[in-house]
């Protein structure tokens, strides 16, 4: 189902009652861009905490554009999972219409720039979408808004210091920067519309008696949908009119004339901050089903992607908070906040592993759109017997969302596929736990998630020192094999390592060279010579004998020694001149080399 900020709201408690009920939901996020800058690209060469650094910065940069949630239920009688996916489009708003930005000091003491959001699209990215069909016009017009837990926590203590006051509450930088920069138009429209509300309310007073079922109806939709025009009309209502008259907002916008005592209004400060509270709960936005999953993957009912270190990391930057300094830090609270994660990649990478599945039916690849076609109409459907019937339920898809949902790259059907391929991963798992093909009997989404719990929390790695990385315990020590240093024969083809554009050059002369073999990444250690990083022992072997052969090429290649190779350390034994003592070398080199 696709869902806009036309929607979200209805939906919302539809969707918290399928997440009570359900085994387990799965998610994707398709984003505005993913490296920006060359810098900050993956690498063979990345540590675990290099790679956090990198990512961390790339997702402050880009934001959530569409959003996948497929919600997985498990019918025992008839050995059936059922799912209801639904694609969320996604457009963080600012407060306030544009202008100057204000900024306020938060309790730790930092200053949030309030009005004005900024992110970067990246153009590779915008015209991969286009190549599938990303409705844009959508994105733009009827994206859900959203604010982090942060900034709403940071919004509410601002409002709850100052409700004592009317002038401090309209001093607080996000209300002042929504009362100063109303575009003149906007505010022609409110004051046509308050016009008219202030002529039904006259002939409402001209009556005998109150008739509380009489309402007034906005009819402009662009004030009913706008959050802060919305705001500033009732604000004005209120100052008018005080405690005379109240509102109720229904589907249509409208208003329900209602008497309030004095008491009411005399001796209920938070009355004071009600518009400005409703104003920030109607911005949270998509935060909302954030926090809902996240309470119910706490509650033991798993969240699953495919590829999912992004997922996470983008989820917690924007809907959470800033992500944390460190990696470390930030495995201790992702844990706290999703303890029970899978990824799908890792998990058939594991698989594998096994040598469970004949050679002949296994997958070619471990990408999601391959994965999907081959459980589902290709040789994966049945490997192990009594695998469980998988059911898509959708209702009232536009035509437009009916066509895309058999489209890789919809956030929504890419959540369905990545839980489809959990459930067939799973039930293997199941033959493997057995050590039999032949399973006999239906077996429970409680027995497929207890075989795999020791996959839980293992998110897959691209392009890493590690393969993967574990969110509830120690990472894996490095599987990739050893580095190979690079070493130009002739100084005539040396390239000088200070000037970046002939850096370049070398580093691409030599993936050119040696990417044929295989998956690599160079790094240059002075102006002849480089280290390079190979992603497996096989490329690692190819390399090695086909340059021993060629006599003529102009490249020595050997595996990398670091007593030999490393500048640092031949820098620190030989730098200075000094002679050292036997004892005492195999002490330092001990010493850096650990």
């Amino acid at each position: 189902m696709l869902v806009t900020n036309e929607n979200f709201e209805e939906l919302l408690p539809q969707i918290e009652n399928e997440l009570k009920n359900c085994v387990f939901m799965a998610i994707d996020c398709e984003f505005s861009g993913l490296t920006a800058k060359n810098s900050l690209k993956n690498s063979l060469f990345d540590t675990n905490n290099e790679r956090y650094n990198k990512l961390k910065e790339n997702m402050q940069s880009f934001i959530p554009i569409q959003v996948g949630i497929s919600i997985f239920t498990f019918i025992n009688q008839q050995n059936t999972y059922q799912s209801k996916t639904y694609t969320f489009y996604l457009l963080p708003r600012p407060f306030g219409f544009g202008g100057n930005i204000l900024s306020s000091t938060t309790t730790d003491g930092t200053m949030v720039s309030t009005p004005e959001t900024y992110y970067l699209f990246q153009s590779t990215c915008i015209q991969f979408l286009c190549k599938y069909q990303f409705d844009f016009n959508k994105l733009f017009y009827k994206g859900i808004n959203y604010m982090s837990i942060k900034q709403e926590t940071e919004y509410k203590n601002q409002l709850n210091n100052c409700k004592h006051s009317i002038e401090l509450i309209e001093s607080i930088p996000f209300i002042q920067n929504i009362q100063e920069s109303i575009p003149i138009e906007d505010e022609t429209l409110l004051n046509t519309e308050l016009k008219n509300i202030l002529e039904w309310n006259q002939q409402q007073k001209k009556q005998s008696t109150i008739n509380t079922n009489e309402k007034y109806v906005i009819q402009n939709q662009y004030i009913v949908n706008n959050v802060q025009l919305m705001y500033l009309l009732k604000k004005e209502i209120k100052r008018r009119y005080k405690s005379s008259l109240s509102f109720v907002h229904d589907h249509e916008g409208g208003f329900v004339y209602v008497k309030l005592t004095e008491e009411e209004t005399e001796t209920n400060n938070d009355k004071n901050i009600e518009l400005e509270l409703e104003l920030i709960n109607k911005s949270i936005g998509f935060t909302k089903l954030y926090k809902l999953l996240t309470k119910y993957n706490q509650l033991k009912k798993p969240l699953v992607g495919h590829n999912l270190y992004l997922d996470v990391l983008i989820m917690y930057e924007h809907f959470n908070g800033t992500l944390p300094r460190t990696y470390n830090e930030f495995k201790l609270k992702i844990h706290e906040q999703l303890p029970n994660i899978y990824d799908t990649k890792y998990l058939s990478y594991q698989l594998l592993k096994t040598n469970f599945i004949p050679k002949q039916l296994q997958w070619n690849s471990n990408a999601l759109n391959v994965l999907y076609t081959f459980f589902k109409d290709g040789k994966g459907r049945h490997i192990v017997f009594n695998s469980p019937i998988i059911e898509s339920i959708q209702e009232n898809m536009e035509n437009d969302y009916e066509q895309s949902l058999n489209d890789f790259h919809d956030a929504g059907f890419d959540a369905y596929c990545t839980g489809y391929c959990f459930i067939r991963l799973a039930h293997i798992f199941v033959g493997v736990h057995y050590e039999t093909m032949s399973i006999n009997k239906t077996i429970t989404s409680i027995e497929h998630l207890s075989i795999i719990n020791k996959y839980k929390n293992c998110l897959n790695l691209i392009r890493g020192n590690v393969s993967y990385i574990k969110l509830d315990g120690p990472d894996p020590t490095s599987d990739r094999p050893s580095w190979l240093y690079v070493k130009c024969k002739s100084n005539s083809n040396s390239l000088f390592i200070n000037n970046p554009s002939v850096k370049q050059s070398n580093i691409k002369n030599i993936t050119d060279t040696l990417g044929k073999y295989g998956s690599i990444d160079v790094q240059m250690l002075n102006k002849n010579e480089a280290l390079v990083a190979v992603a497996n022992q096989r490329c690692v072997n190819d390399i090695l004998k086909q340059f021993k052969r060629q006599r003529e090429s102009e490249y020595i290649i050997t595996k990398y020694n670091p007593i030999r190779h490393s500048p640092i350390i031949k820098t620190y034994l030989w730098g200075s001149g000094c002679v050292i003592t036997g004892g005492l070398i195999v002490w330092s080199l001990y010493r850096l080399v650990n």
